[in-house]
């Protein structure tokens, strides 16, 4: 599913674990309480895209835009957030882990030093 266009779709509680959306437009998607686990996102458009509680555990949002997408609880855990654009220390912060993401050394400082509590191994 490379570089398909998946705007405006409802995948709410979807499972696309080990899916490759590499490329893929997911502009005001929403797929809240979805299991992204190991799915490739790398330089996917993710604008306005609801993944509120969503499971992106060792997912790879490598060179990703995220401009104005809900990551209210999302699992980030494990998470290549390498690179990714229109991305704020705010909008990370509301995540629910960021325990062993992969995050550019800048952002990653700062959101250690605001949020020191997203990088602790989250309760089983």
């Amino acid at each position: 599913m490379v570089r398909v266009d998946l705007t405006a779709t409802g995948l709410i509680a979807c499972n696309l674990e080990e899916a490759n959306l590499e490329g893929a437009n997911l502009t005001r998607a929403s797929l809240p309480w979805g299991n992204l686990t190991g799915a490739n996102l790398s330089k996917t458009k993710l604008h306005l895209t609801d993944l509120r509680e969503a499971r992106l555990i060792q997912a790879n949002l490598e060179g990703a835009s995220l401009q104005d997408t809900s990551l209210t609880g999302t699992i980030l855990q494990e998470a290549n957030l390498l690179g990714v654009t229109n991305v704020s220390i705010d909008l990370l912060a509301k995540a629910k882990t960021l325990y062993l993401a992969q995050l550019d050394q800048e952002l990653k400082d700062q959101l250690v030093k605001d949020h020191p509590n997203l990088f602790e191994k989250p309760h089983t």
